[in-house]
């Protein structure tokens, strides 16, 4: 046994200081078991520098590699090693770089705890150095409180590597079905790629430009299976200083291995956990992307999904039930555009509330796009008003497709048929005082080629920009455009202002009827969530 308490080693400006415990001991043989040689290695309070100090005893003008704090715990016995060993160091070559971490090493390779004290005071020195390690066969380090400069750009974080062995499906290591899983972690990373204006930190970013990546986080997993994991981080692009594009938050996920994904994570002494559905698939989230230029504003969270469903067998490959179809999803919330100039907005287009807007490429012999584009539109400009929500919704696939908008199972689905559909509601048109608001929808069906128009409770006021003196309404039209003829039913009232009705009397409805075919059609037309409108006309032509 060997014991150094607040022992100091300097040679030629390099020094190393620390308390020191080295045992080695042998266990009797019990029964059949034979005698154990043990050796226990322990170190606290350890510190050393290599490099040059400049002559001097102050620490600040030093040029080379410190650790301090540093403590070390082992135990080598024949069931393998088991240990740790942590420290802060600090790099600095001047005039290049800095760099400065908490760095903790653990090993075990015995599939079992470890626990021991050791007879020299801990980190704290209040009380022994203890190891005690949980069972497995693992090797993990965590690098805490990382921070790089180098030549004006900087890197932070905290950082977790792991590997750990699994006994695979026999129960048995060190057999041919072990498998060796690697687990990365990182919290709190930012970094900064450009030029910093000669201030450093995000929160002197008003004169950078460049790239700034904040609050990153990192869960992935690496085995024999595949790739599992998710990255995530705020991001900004400065494209002049101050100015620039930025998004709240970037999160990418991924999981081919093909089965869902539960892991705990640990860097130093917090905790979080990886839940991922099973793959094969990638998503990519946008939130709160934004983009200021010039006065002119874009803002939107976007998100890419890409799924592959591996049909009934669950295996990639396959023909019939068992063949895979992917499916790519392309989704937009929260959009906003606004267009103006001199603080006047003249144009503004958004995503109505809980309404995204979402595009799907699906491969296979049945595949193709369907989308399902929800916007809201208002544009000002002197004397001339245009706006409505609309509503554009494609399905170019050899069948009808259901749509999941919500992402909830226990909510009926959005139904495309073939072909292509434009809804407006609430739409209005306002001229110099002349004012056109109503529901419209128009379709296009992909099988036949038929176009269909319909409008309900469709105003038209006319007057004078302060007045109204004729009022129409259409309640009820439609027209159908098919390859053999036109047939419409169109139904309208007119009515006067009070002024205008003293002299003029109207008041009957009027309806008109087109049929340019020799076939009767009695039909009925959505208008998005609005009430059917029927299309009820007799054979023609007439």
């Amino acid at each position: 046994r060997f014991t150094a308490a607040n022992a100091e080693l300097v040679v030629a400006g390099q020094s190393l200081k620390g308390n020191f415990f080295f045992e080695r001991s042998t266990t009797a043989a019990v029964g059949n078991q034979p005698a154990r040689s043990i050796i226990r290695l322990g170190g606290s309070s350890i510190a050393f520098f290599v490099g040059d100090d400049m002559g001097t005893a102050i620490t600040t003008d030093d040029a080379g590699l410190r650790m301090t704090g540093g403590t070390l715990a082992f135990i080598i016995s024949p069931d393998g090693v088991a240990g740790q060993a942590k420290g802060t160091v600090d790099l600095t070559i001047p005039g290049l770089a800095m760099t400065t971490a908490t760095v903790s090493v653990q090993i075990n390779n015995t599939n079992k705890a470890a626990k021991a004290t050791f007879p020299i005071p801990s980190d704290t020195g209040s009380e022994n150095l203890t190891l005690n390690l949980v069972a497995g066969v693992y090797f993990r380090i965590d690098i805490t409180n990382f921070s790089l400069d180098i030549l004006g750009q900087s890197l932070r974080g905290n950082f977790s590597f792991e590997q750990i062995k699994g006994a695979g499906a026999d129960g048995q290591f060190n057999t041919t079905d072990d498998e060796s899983t690697l687990k990365l972690a990182i919290s709190e990373l930012s970094l900064f790629l450009g030029d910093n204006g000669g201030t450093v930190g995000f929160e002197n970013n008003s004169d950078d430009i460049g790239l700034w990546i904040t609050g990153g986080t990192a869960q992935l997993i690496i085995s024999q299976r595949g790739i599992a994991g998710e990255f995530s981080a705020t991001a900004m692009i400065y494209l002049e200083r101050g100015q620039g594009i930025g998004v709240d938050r970037v999160t990418v996920q991924i999981n081919n291995t093909g089965v869902a994904v539960n892991e705990s994570f640990r860097i130093g002494e917090v905790e979080s956990t990886l839940t991922l559905p099973s793959g094969p698939f990638i998503s990519v989230k946008v939130e709160g992307f934004r983009l200021n230029i010039g006065g002119q504003i874009l803002k939107a969270d976007y998100t890419f999904i890409r799924r592959t469903d591996l049909g009934e067998d669950k295996q990639k490959g396959g023909i019939g039930v068992n063949a895979d179809v992917t499916t790519t999803s392309i989704i937009l919330e929260n959009v906003l555009l606004s267009l103006g100039s001199n603080g006047n907005e003249f144009v503004r287009a958004e995503s109505p509330d809980g309404q995204p807007s979402i595009l799907r490429i699906i491969s296979g012999p049945q595949g193709g796009i369907v989308g399902l584009i929800n916007v809201a539109i208002t544009v000002q400009i002197p004397r001339v008003s245009v706006g409505g929500v609309f509503q554009i919704a494609f399905n170019l696939t050899a069948a009808n497709y259901t749509f999941d908008a919500d992402n909830n199972a226990n909510t009926p689905g959005i139904v495309l048929t073939r072909g292509f559909t434009v809804t407006g509601t609430g739409v209005f048109l306002e001229v110099l005082g002349q004012r056109l608001t109503g529901n419209f929808t128009f379709k296009k069906d992909a099988d036949t080629g038929d176009i269909t128009i319909a409008v309900t409770d469709t105003v038209l006021e006319l007057g004078d920009g302060d007045n109204v003196f004729v009022t129409a309404t259409i309640s009820n039209s439609v027209i159908l455009i098919t390859q053999t003829g036109i047939a419409a039913s169109l139904q309208a009232t007119f009515s006067l202002s009070p002024d205008l009705s003293e002299d003029i009397q109207l008041d009957a409805p009027i309806v008109i009827q087109i049929n340019t075919t020799n076939r009767s059609f009695n039909r009925l037309i959505p208008i998005g969530n609005l009430p059917l409108v029927r299309l009820n006309v007799p054979a023609g032509p007439y």
